[in-house]
């Protein structure tokens, strides 16, 4: 029998326990972050690569705020 998640009266799966493990491997599989609106912000041509990384200084110490420094250094790596 397949595993079946818990699901609550409206029949939505519990999405407390199943969301952040799903992010959590669509992150580590696509090497993405799931809804980091800076990145979707910068790629959509909103802010600049100098406001991503002014975006990221106070994050620094942790994985989100790394994951910006690298976005916005890879986009300027890559020729027009």
């Amino acid at each position: 029998m397949p595993w079946e998640p818990e699901r609550t009266r409206s029949g939505a799966i519990t999405s407390a326990i199943v969301y952040p493990i799903l992010s959590s491997v669509i992150e580590q599989r696509q090497g993405v972050k799931v809804a980091c609106l800076e990145g979707i912000a910068y790629q959509m041509g909103w802010i600049s690569a100098s406001k991503l990384r002014e975006l990221a200084q106070p994050m620094l110490k942790n994985q989100y705020g790394q994951y910006l420094l690298k976005l916005a250094a890879e986009e300027e790596k890559q020729p027009l």
